[in-house]
């Protein structure tokens, strides 16, 4: 059967009329044209009934010498004037044979022949899909009618749910209905494939394609940094070595994972990612496959109206570890190729996607987490300049993305005394620069203090790392980058759990969390929220992925509380 053996597809032949089940839109004259929906019927050895729907500017006549078919009469499709529809039911065929006949359809001078096939087997067929066209990027809903001698089974994409079932899948016909989700990214397709459940070598399949979204990029840095609330990262996942996103313990990401950040209250999703374990060849191609899941937990975000970062990350450290002369030729030719093929892969993404060059890049045969040579500081410089221009260079929605540059190691020290921002072809107002707060470390790692807060009476000392410490290095940093237009991520932050049961520990870090998160944003400081993985002491986790919970709510509340308090300064 050929997929015009459909309703719809006979309305996407008539530009000119209405066509539904409630059709009352007549034109100033009926139309001429005659057009039967089906030139070929095609059954399984089971009873099964096909509407056929015939165009036409009075009433069709159908016949058949068949004994097996019974062809009911044309009459008008509801209140339609000109489509006219009937059914054509194929007897259960117990000839041990495939069969055929043909059905004649004439009105006036009008005349078509429809083929049927019977075949005497078992299998599965698609006897209709409401639409061959791709959807647009607002998504749209589908409708797929089924024939099948028995149970079939079926698997969905994240972004095609399924609405309604009419019949059951054991039965001769079953109609499906799915809903094809908003798209805020690259154009995409799927195939469904229905499969018998008692010979898997029998399956139909229905394709599904949809229009990359029509926005464009080009707010600015500053526009975009104000819309994020709060930020979570993904962490020790996409990035993880060992070819799996799963090798450091973490269940793989799934839509549901994400959509509990988003109720939790975080709004963007930072994605560390690992690329050079995926490269295939000596030009550093990615593999395909790992483009294609990295654009999945890409869409997981924007597809939730949440923003998303993505990174090369600590990548086994060939760019992260070697911030020196001997390793910069070799790895600016290496970042150039790979941002061109990710730029590239994401281009159709709208502004809700950001970049980010790489991560805490340091040398580790040098100056390791000091400060930086100025050999040193000019290799991370040449990376980030690559970067920039890679992405740049693929033109499109990549020509105006915002983008984000990274200083030594992550240290927000090293922004202050180190970091010359690159050149951007796209102007300033498009960069960010990113920055990690993990201090004082005797908390937030090490667990040697447990408690934070001297303000608010959790500790006695103030010691230099309590409030007026994150004031003041806060409003440097504001006042270097900030105040001079160009937004800070504060693309980690965070502190490990001491305790799950002492009332004054959980407050203290609830209070940390308030207090780095709130300032962060009074500075102009995009918070995002280090989460390694499963909560528990000593983990900075506050996700359960895979209860699909929040772990530690009283860390969650602590970010949205100061989320909440926190006003961006532009």
């Amino acid at each position: 059967m050929k997929p015009l053996n459909i309703f719809l597809a006979l309305c996407a032949m008539l530009p000119m009329t209405a066509c539904s089940d409630d059709d009352t839109y007549e034109p100033s004259a009926l139309p001429t044209t005659f057009t039967v929906s089906a030139s070929d019927l095609t059954y399984l050895k089971t009873e099964h009934t096909i509407t056929v729907y015939v165009q036409a500017p009075a009433q069709p006549s159908v016949s058949t010498d068949a004994s097996w078919l019974t062809v009911t009469t044309p009459v008008l499709n509801d209140q339609s004037k000109r489509i006219y529809r009937f059914d054509v039911t194929a007897a259960a065929n117990d000839s041990h044979d495939t069969r055929t006949a043909a059905i004649t359809v004439t009105q006036a001078s009008n005349k078509a022949t429809i083929n049927v096939t019977q075949r005497y087997a078992d299998g599965i067929l698609v006897d209709a899909v409401s639409t061959t066209d791709p959807f647009s990027a607002n998504g749209g809903t589908l409708t797929v009618s089924i024939q099948a001698t028995g149970e079939y089974t079926y698997e969905l994409p994240y972004w095609v749910t399924e609405e309604t079932v009419s019949g059951s899948r054991a039965m001769a016909s079953t109609t499906h209905t799915f809903t094809i989700a908003a798209n805020n990214g690259n154009a995409r397709s799927t195939d469904i494939v229905f499969t018998l459940v008692d010979d898997a070598t029998l399956s139909a399949t229905v394709t599904i394609s949809q229009l990359l979204s029509q926005a464009s990029t080009g707010k600015t840095a500053a526009a975009v940094a104000s819309q994020i609330f709060a930020g979570w990262n993904l962490g020790n996942t996409m990035e993880a070595t060992g070819g799996s996103e799963t090798s450091w313990g973490n269940v793989k990401t799934s839509k549901e994972i994400i959509d509990v950040v988003k109720a939790a209250g975080f709004n963007a999703v930072r994605i560390p990612c690992s690329w050079d374990q995926y490269i295939i060849d000596d030009n550093y191609t990615i593999d395909p496959a790992w483009l294609s899941r990295v654009g999945e937990v890409i869409d997981y975000v924007v597809n939730d109206n949440m923003y998303a970062v993505l990174n090369i990350h600590w990548d086994g450290g060939w760019l992260e570890e070697n911030a020196n002369a001997t390793a910069q030729a070799e790895n600016v030719a290496k970042q150039k190729a790979l941002w061109t093929q990710i730029a590239t892969a994401f281009e159709g993404y709208d502004d809700h996607l950001l970049f980010a060059g790489c991560n805490e890049v340091r040398n580790t045969s040098g100056s390791g987490w000091n400060g930086p040579t100025a050999e040193e500081e000019g290799a991370l410089e040449a990376y980030l300049q690559a970067f920039i221009d890679a992405v740049r260079a693929t033109g499109g929605n990549n020509s105006t993305r915002n983008l984000i540059v990274q200083c030594w190691c992550c240290n927000g020290w090293r922004a202050l005394d180190s970091l010359t921002m690159p050149t951007d072809p796209a102007g300033s107002d498009h960069l960010m620069m990113e920055m990690h707060f993990y201090d004082p470390s005797a908390m937030t790692h090490e667990g040697s203090t447990t408690m934070w807060g001297y303000r608010a009476g959790y500790v006695s000392s103030n010691d230099g790392l309590q409030e007026d410490y994150i004031d003041s290095f806060f409003g440097q940093i504001k006042a270097k980058y900030v105040d001079k237009g160009i937004p800070v991520i504060l693309g980690e932050y965070g502190t490990c759990c001491w305790s799950t049961t002492d009332a004054d520990i959980m407050a203290s870090q609830a209070y940390y969390l308030r207090y780095v998160t709130a300032a962060a944003k009074n500075n102009g400081m995009v918070p995002f929220y280090w989460d390694n993985g499963s909560p528990g002491i000593g983990s900075f986790g506050v996700i359960n992925r895979g209860a699909l919970a929040v772990g530690l709510p009283h860390f969650v509340e602590g970010i949205m509380a100061g989320a909440a308090e926190g006003q961006y300064p532009f």
